[in-house]
């Protein structure tokens, strides 16, 4: 009988003894008891989390509406109208002119003005190469202008204009004026307007040239002249000696080299040079002064 009980237990069947097993173990198991601490951290934290976000909103409130008085008041408030301009850095601009071109009137609040658009205003002038603008709080405007150094004349179609180092023209002049400046010829039909830079790129590296002969000094004799012979070459003369020289831009450097070998030869040997041309790949044609 016993065997069959537990054969019948192995297939699945519970018997009565396994149930009142069972049944007195969960009759001894004691409930968990309500945790308050655990309800009472919750609403404290949903409390904070509510404060919190209360007072955030009154500070995002506050905030703005004390940066709408804020700005309400620096755009109102008379201590900020603009009542003195300063401009410096100018040598050869009126201060007038300058003035005229910023467009800026006294009696503005300072800080309706676009300092960007009053430095792009005065750059309308040929001269000016840079303007800083700020603003010297609280009624005051400082101006501080860079002009563009004079550096060559550039003959076009009968005209003269005064150029700077890198191209850019700044007025046109008449034939007396700036004598001493390098005369630059054939720099091409297309002139630009005033202000604008010289496009040709043999025009720029002549100019380059130049201003390297110029800070080296290449040249004990300065130069008086250059002019653009086509896309590739060029011919310089000095003023004092009237030396011609005559170079081509492939190879600059390895040929400004040679030229200066060729001058510091003829400085020792005493010798007066003609002419030189450089416009050859490998060597240096030059012919000296007769009887010197």
């Amino acid at each position: 009988m016993a065997s069959a009980s537990i054969a019948i237990s192995r297939k699945g069947v519970v018997s009565p003894r396994t149930r009142a097993r069972v049944r007195s173990k969960s009759a001894s198991k004691p409930r968990k008891p309500i945790s308050f601490r655990a309800i009472y951290n919750t609403m404290a934290y949903l409390v904070v989390f509510c404060v919190q976000a209360s007072f955030m909103a009154l500070l995002a409130a506050a905030s703005t509406a004390v940066g709408m008085n804020a700005y309400s008041y620096i755009f109102q408030d008379e201590h900020f109208l603009l009542n003195k301009v300063v401009v410096a850095g100018n040598k050869r601009i009126p201060e007038t002119e300058i003035l005229s071109l910023s467009g800026v009137h006294t009696g503005k609040n300072s800080f309706q003005l676009n300092l960007e658009n009053i430095s792009k205003n005065i750059m309308r002038n040929p001269w000016v190469e840079k303007a800083v603008v700020r603003r010297d709080l609280p009624s005051g405007l400082a101006i501080e202008i860079t002009e563009r150094e004079l550096f060559a004349r550039v003959f076009w179609r009968g005209e003269l204009f005064l150029v700077n180092a890198k191209g850019f023209i700044i007025a046109k002049l008449s034939e007396k004026e700036y004598p001493d400046l390098p005369l630059l010829a054939g720099a091409g039909e297309d002139r630009p307007d005033l202000g604008g830079q010289v496009f040709p790129k043999i025009f720029l590296t002549g100019l380059h040239l130049l201003k390297y002969a110029g800070e080296t000094r290449l040249f004990e004799d300065p130069v008086a002249g250059l002019r653009i012979e086509n896309k590739y070459e060029m011919s310089l003369i000095t003023r004092k000696n009237k030396t011609e020289i005559r170079v081509d831009t492939q190879d600059l450097p390895k040929k400004l080299s040679r030229l200066r070998a060729i001058f510091d030869y003829a400085r020792m040997e005493g010798k007066s040079i003609k002419s030189i041309d450089l416009c050859y790949e490998k060597k240096a044609v030059v012919k000296f002064t007769e009887g010197v």
